[in-house]
């Protein structure tokens, strides 16, 4: 009769969960391994789009930067035209005040009623007459 070793079965079971807990590692491994592939490939491809919106967002920011310094300089040249413009009226006031003192006379051409600038000089002639307008 053949003899018939007897082995224990917990003796029997150990190479075989060895070898089942091997291959379970193995697989975790791989796992593990493509997502982190994965996470590489998709931060590659993030890069060049990161890139690409932090160029465009300092180039919006560069492009209001010089619209505010454009519009700064466009109010400065309008406050400059305002004040050229009131220096321009006050004098003009001025000189019709002036004249209207020293009365009126054939050749001004301020209106001394009105102080306001006439389109016109008045410069009597023999065929015009004097019209009413005194003259001396």
């Amino acid at each position: 009769m053949p003899q018939v070793l007897c082995m224990d079965p917990v003796e029997v079971d150990i190479p075989a969960k060895r070898k089942k807990q091997q291959e379970l590692r193995s697989y975790l491994d791989s796992q593990v391994a493509s997502k982190l592939s994965l996470k590489a490939t998709r931060e590659a491809n993030f890069k060049p789009f990161l890139e690409y919106q932090t160029a465009t967002l300092r180039a919006g920011a560069a492009s209001e930067q010089a619209r505010l310094e454009f519009l700064a300089d466009q109010k400065k040249a309008y406050k400059q035209d305002l004040d050229r413009q009131a220096e321009e009226d006050r004098r003009r006031r001025e000189m019709a005040k002036a004249k209207e003192r020293m009365g009126t006379t054939t050749s001004s051409s301020v209106n001394a009623f009105t102080g306001r600038e006439l389109p016109f000089d008045l410069v009597p002639t023999p065929q015009m007459g004097t019209l009413g307008v005194k003259i001396g």
